[in-house]
């Protein structure tokens, strides 16, 4: 992947979350998460994309793709990180999301196109 100058590749570990970001050739961020995303990690996640969405603007892509479990809790970070990036005037587009965090939306009512 081609990274834009203003962003350098960077992991870190969160309360049992390990991210990286990055950014696309259009100068897209992209924030990938692995790990559980549950009650345990809930607050990880959210400390992580508010500080993605403050350096780096209201709008990211999340990258799921590394997600290796997901529950209510987990869910629910999830849809509070898209509230918050909808009040700094952004979005948060999703990507890679694993069958099984589809079945907990789907059960929740919160499934997408």
């Amino acid at each position: 992947m081609d990274l834009c100058p203003r962003i350098r590749p960077a992991r870190s570990v969160a309360r049992g979350l390990l991210s990286s970001t990055t950014s696309r050739p259009d100068g897209t961020v992209v924030l990938s998460v692995h790990g559980e995303l549950d009650i345990a990690t809930e607050m990880a996640l959210r400390e992580l994309v508010f500080a993605t969405l403050e350096h780096h603007g209201p709008r990211l892509v999340l990258d799921l793709d590394g997600v290796t479990f997901c529950d209510v809790g987990g869910l629910r970070a999830v849809l509070g990180c898209v509230e918050e990036a909808a009040s700094r005037g952004g979005g948060v587009a999703l990507d890679a999301i694993p069958a099984q965090m589809l079945h907990v939306m789907r059960m929740s009512e919160l499934a997408i196109a």
